[in-house]
């Protein structure tokens, strides 16, 4: 069983926002599709926004920009929030500590309603050619969060893969 696909056209949105960046700075943006039970389905992908701050260790989205475009998903389809996608242009895929303190505390943050929260980091390849994904899923369980590295699987709504 899957526990994270996105979905081809939010991947697509992801490597064109990234390519359209400065590449020495983080970029990154929100992440959408449901997600609960420490599984997730990625439909969509924002950038990070007109107003978004960019710095060489830290992003910051244009959050009434993305309040937006997540208003206007959510009623043609729907999805919710369920987590962030963000380069580190001199960093490992690793989550940093910031990333780990701000995901939990999304996830513990109780009028969020979230269980799962998903998380693709991007850094550059070995020769700079192209970005490397990986990808985070964060589970709250009581009181403990539990943090683990999975495969990007990239998929369709048309796929039969049980997540």
């Amino acid at each position: 069983m899957t526990a994270v696909i996105v979905y081809g056209s939010a991947w697509a949105n992801i490597m064109d926002f990234a390519a359209a960046s400065d590449p020495s700075l983080e970029t990154g943006g929100a992440l959408f599709g449901e997600a609960t039970g420490g599984r997730a389905v990625v439909v969509a992908a924002s950038d990070a926004g007109p107003g978004a701050t960019h710095l060489s260790d830290f992003f910051l989205r244009d959050l009434a920009y993305t309040q937006a475009f997540a208003s206007r998903l959510h009623a043609d389809t729907g999805a919710q929030w369920v987590g962030e996608w963000h380069t580190h242009p001199e960093g490992s895929g690793t989550l940093s500590e910031r990333d780990l303190a701000t995901y939990v505390g999304h996830l513990t943050d109780r009028s969020l309603s979230l269980d799962t929260f998903v998380s693709i980091v991007l850094t550059p390849s070995a020769h700079h050619v192209s970005l490397e994904p990986r990808l985070w899923l964060l589970t709250r369980m009581h009181d403990l969060v539990r943090v683990t590295s999975h495969e990007l699987t990239i998929g369709e709504p048309s796929d039969d893969r049980e997540v």
